[in-house]
């Protein structure tokens, strides 16, 4: 399997899970590794993301499991944000409150990735974001950012040609 959301995700368990030993994942919920995939499955964004992420999630869980044979499962939740911000608050907090999802991983808007991202640290929970861009700073400060520029528009210097 090439790389992408999956191989991202799995190197999130690894490093979460690595800390607690993977044979005794004391520290995983109900000796299980939860991680929800949390992006747009309708909108704008699906293209980019989507099912095709929760998809190659699987595939990479799948893969993992059966290369390694751990002592815990892994299971994988996956949710449409719409591109809501409070849509993916709900969610989020759902997952790490009711369902026990350990990791939060794809997030591609900004908007929803900062309201997951707070939700995250104050649960002191892993997040693993693929897409979006969230800079800190005052707008002016952050749309000068040669990084926030090229992160956008695919070159640090808006004058190149891009064609």
């Amino acid at each position: 399997m090439s790389g992408g959301i999956g191989r991202l995700a799995l190197m999130g368990v690894f490093f979460a899970a690595a800390p607690l030993g993977l044979a005794e994942a004391d520290g995983i919920s109900d000796h299980e590794i939860r991680i929800g995939v949390l992006n747009d499955m309708s909108g704008l964004y699906s293209d980019l993301s989507g099912e095709g992420s929760a998809v190659a999630a699987q595939m990479a869980i799948d893969e993992f499991e059966a290369q390694f044979n751990p002592d815990f499962s892994i299971a994988l939740c996956r949710a449409d944000h719409q591109n809501k911000p409070e849509i993916a608050s709900t969610r989020a907090r759902t997952w790490f409150d009711v369902d026990k999802v350990d990791m939060i991983t794809d997030i591609p808007t900004s908007s929803a990735a900062l309201t997951v991202l707070r939700i995250a640290e104050e649960k002191n929970k892993l997040v693993i974001i693929s897409g979006a861009v969230i800079a800190e700073g005052d707008y002016g400060t952050v749309s000068n950012d040669p990084q926030v520029i090229e992160a956008y528009i695919g070159t640090s210097n808006p004058e190149e040609e891009m064609w």
